[in-house]
């Protein structure tokens, strides 16, 4: 897409708006005011319920065919956006994924398909700084929308 757009002269961007959520912002303006000193650790979950129910017919998000990815690729890249932002970047990080719901029925019939997109993913990383990060992402958390981040630093 990069390349398409650089060929062509057009403008581009991704869409990185979960920055502009008042309680990230806040935290940006805080870690840059020195408020909690050096940071030591984060623990970031961001869960979501709707993919949760198993009712719910097959989707193109479900089939890594189309979809290219899974919650990993839809929700992550904000969430590591969101942490470079505050924190800098990554030096090392280990993921583990996890598909919950492996088959969904098709819309419209008793057809069921496999679902291979990930649901779940967790990884623990270290920031360039020393810091290290645990986050938790998922789209079947069941009666949850919880976005959380919490920062421990020397102050």
């Amino acid at each position: 897409m990069y390349e398409r757009a650089h060929a062509s002269g057009l403008t581009h961007a991704t869409a990185f708006n979960w920055r502009f959520l008042p309680g990230v912002s806040w935290t940006k303006e805080l870690l840059d005011e020195g408020f909690l000193g050096r940071i030591y650790h984060v623990n970031l979950v961001w869960c979501m319920e709707r993919q949760a129910d198993p009712r719910i017919p097959l989707l193109w998000r479900h089939q890594k065919e189309f979809a290219g990815f899974g919650v990993l690729g839809d929700i992550g890249p904000h969430v590591v956006d969101i942490l470079r932002w505050l924190l800098g970047d990554f030096r090392k990080v280990s993921a583990h994924t996890m598909t919950a719901l492996q088959e969904r029925k098709v819309a419209g019939s008793n057809d069921i398909v496999q679902a291979d997109a990930d649901d779940a993913c967790a990884f623990i990383g270290e920031m360039a700084a020393g810091t290290q990060v645990s986050v938790h992402l998922s789209r079947v958390a069941y009666v949850s929308n919880c976005h959380r981040i919490e920062l421990y630093g020397s102050n």
